[in-house]
């Protein structure tokens, strides 16, 4: 019988920004920033696993680790 992946979710919080991080299996997967000051819109710093990950058009991968991206539209 297959077992569960180790899932965390956590959450990280000060007066400048809330951080909510998932985990699975000891990987990161997924991190949004709120900030509360300043820019007032979430944003997603791309994680290594890089299901955004993008091509430099020569063929080559070229990833976006560690970049922040705003979600602009939602469906």
């Amino acid at each position: 019988e297959p077992t569960e992946p180790a899932v965390r979710h956590s959450v990280i919080e000060d007066k400048g920004s809330r951080i909510d991080e998932l985990n699975v299996r000891g990987q990161v997967q997924h991190v949004v920033v709120t900030p509360k000051v300043g820019i007032t819109k979430p944003y997603e710093i791309i994680t290594p696993t890089g299901e955004r990950d993008t091509f430099d058009g020569t063929g080559g991968p070229r990833t976006a680790a560690g970049k922040r991206v705003w979600n602009l539209l939602k469906f």
